[in-house]
């Protein structure tokens, strides 16, 4: 069984070195964050510069980004019909399809960031690695796919809703389409995380599991 997760971020980073300066407020804002969530300021900075060029200010960039709360996308995905859910998932495999052209253009051999959309496996694989974590487009707090028996196995965990999980199935048969996958089985679940408030008080959390089974067409 093969599986593909996020890889973790190694503390003993290697490359090249650079040097800039910062505003006393900015400096004092990475000194209190870096202590509060227990990451150095230089993988803070890497992490940070990473993702801002990857995701929010690359001008030549197709389908520019906006940042948007999980509680608000939530809403008008429940409110959202089949049909808004299918045409959806239509606008972002498109979309997707178009990031893909775009970064993968010229010589990629030294880029950091390769979608490789060439074949289903790929797909699933980049989505897997570059999109779905919380630490790129935060789409799931947990995601994975792997292979078992010739089958492809989608799983993740998100807190968006029962019509999200919809999303995602659609949106992964059509980067099936032409391949010699499909979708043979579905699975949903709901579970309750109960976490403690600071004042004491108990505090749940509805979260959304699925799992997507594609297998060899007949």
């Amino acid at each position: 069984m093969k599986t593909i997760k996020p890889k973790k971020t190694n503390s003993r980073y290697k490359g090249r070195y650079i040097q800039f300066r910062l505003n006393e407020e900015i400096h004092q804002e990475i000194d209190e964050f870096s202590t509060r969530f227990g990451i150095s300021k230089s993988e803070l900075a890497r992490k940070s510069i990473f993702k801002y060029i990857l995701t929010f200010d690359n001008p030549e960039r197709p389908n520019p980004k906006l940042l948007f709360s999980h509680n608000m996308f939530k809403i008008l995905m429940d409110n959202a019909s089949t049909e808004n859910i299918e045409n959806l998932a239509k606008i972002s495999y498109e979309n997707g399809m178009a990031d893909s052209q775009y970064l993968t253009e010229g010589n990629t051999e030294n880029r950091l960031v390769k979608f490789e959309f060439s074949n289903f496996y790929q797909r699933l694989e980049s989505l897997t690695k570059w999109i779905f974590p919380h630490e790129m487009q935060n789409w799931f707090e947990e995601s994975q796919m792997f292979v078992e028996n010739e089958h492809y196995i989608f799983k993740g965990i998100h807190t968006l809703g029962q019509n999200f999980s919809l999303f995602i199935k659609e949106l992964l048969k059509l980067y099936s389409d032409g391949s010699k996958y499909e979708l043979i089985n579905e699975y949903y679940g709901e579970l309750i995380e109960k976490t403690k408030k600071k004042n004491q008080e108990m505090d749940e959390q509805r979260k959304y599991t699925i799992k997507f089974v594609f297998g060899l067409r007949e």
